[in-house]
């Protein structure tokens, strides 16, 4: 009786031992862990609370008010996020306004992609776009995704579909496919 109870404890301190000591080991493996360096892009300069004016050829083409940016000038694009957004025409005239979680700001390239929550509401005729993402493509002056987009109008006109194209101001719009929609009579 005496060897089954003097087992049983060897047993229990090995098991107790056991514990610690892959409790030590995995304290060991998280500091070690942490003392490592995490290789992570980090960007030319950051921004907070900004409106960014884009132009060409002389006149404004976009403004784009956000909280935080990071500029990464390797791949010269500006990611923000939480911003809104304004888009106007040659003369200066708002054409469409609207917002996203995040966007990237090509400025080379003339194209700014929003993401997370994009709402697009034209200026001109009180459109409404909703989606997750749209392409701003500005040397053609229209908007693109591949996405599922929902497009209300005022008069409660609503059409849905995957993918679209569309100008800015929103009053031209093709649905790539599964178009859906309820139009309500004049």
């Amino acid at each position: 009786m005496r060897y089954v109870i003097k087992t049983a404890f060897a047993g229990l301190i090995g098991i107790l031992f056991a514990v610690l000591f892959t409790g030590c080991r995995t304290d060991e493996q998280k500091q070690i862990s942490r003392t490592q360096p995490v290789e992570k892009e980090l960007p030319h300069y950051s921004l907070t609370n900004v409106t960014h004016y884009h132009y060409e050829k002389d006149y404004l083409r976009l403004k784009v008010i956000f909280k935080h940016g990071d500029f990464f000038s390797q791949e010269n694009e500006l990611r923000v996020e939480n911003c809104s957004f304004v888009y106007y025409d040659r003369n200066g005239e708002k054409l469409s306004s609207g917002s996203s979680k995040r966007a990237v700001l090509y400025q080379d390239e003339s194209l700014l992609i929003a993401e997370e929550d994009v709402v697009v509401i034209s200026a001109v005729n009180g459109a409404r776009l909703d989606t997750e993402y749209l392409e701003w493509i500005g040397k053609e002056d229209r908007f693109s995704t591949d996405r599922f987009v929902t497009i209300t109008r005022k008069n409660g006109d609503i059409l849905t579909g995957m993918g679209m194209d569309a100008d800015v101001a929103l009053q031209f719009i093709t649905i790539r496919k599964n178009v859906k929609g309820s139009i309500r009579p004049e």
